[in-house]
């Protein structure tokens, strides 16, 4: 890993979040965030681009003064939607998230990213009245979409992490 101070950056931003309770059992919340995240003056910093042959990657020094921070997305939103109910047989519910992202780098010289990406996660459950048990199905990633948790960038190569692929879990939950 590589540690290096900017002269200076200019970062700002905001977040405004939103929820609505139409009725007792369903809510909407809505969350969007905006940074303006720049270095102003770093001129003299190591950063990497890949090599022609595919082998690894050659250090540079070069002025990343104006470019993008690093893991700094210039925007982002999270959307969800939450509904349960009481039945004579038991409680149903359900919930839907969706993230946005816009591009992230991992890099000074901004050569290294990932792409705007979404991610949509899901959930049903069920519990009767005496909750002598509960059963729970969720989905993550339900579109499989391929995202980088981290990416490590070196003389050597670019290797990453990525978000796990889409997964479906089930839950059975006895009480006694």
């Amino acid at each position: 890993m590589l540690l290096q101070n900017a002269a200076s950056a200019k970062i700002y931003g905001g977040e405004l979040e939103l929820t609505v309770m139409p009725t007792r059992d369903l809510n909407f919340t809505g969350k969007f965030s905006y940074l303006h995240g720049e270095y102003e003056e770093f001129p003299l910093a190591q950063g990497f681009v890949s090599n022609a042959n595919g082998a690894g990657n050659t250090a540079i020094i070069f002025d990343a003064s104006g470019n993008r921070i690093v893991l700094a997305p210039r925007a982002a939103m999270n959307l969800a939607a939450d509904w349960s109910h009481e039945y004579r047989v038991g409680r149903f519910g359900a919930n839907l998230n969706f993230y946005r992202s816009d591009r992230i780098y991992y890099d000074f010289s901004n050569n290294f990213s990932q792409k705007p990406y979404s991610l949509l996660n899901g959930q049903i459950s069920f519990s009767p009245p005496d909750e002598s048990f509960s059963l729970t199905v969720a989905m993550t990633n339900i579109t499989n979409e391929v995202v980088f948790q981290s990416l490590r960038i070196s003389a050597s190569g670019t290797d990453g992490i990525l978000e796990k692929p889409r997964e479906v879990k089930a839950t059975i939950r006895i009480n006694f």
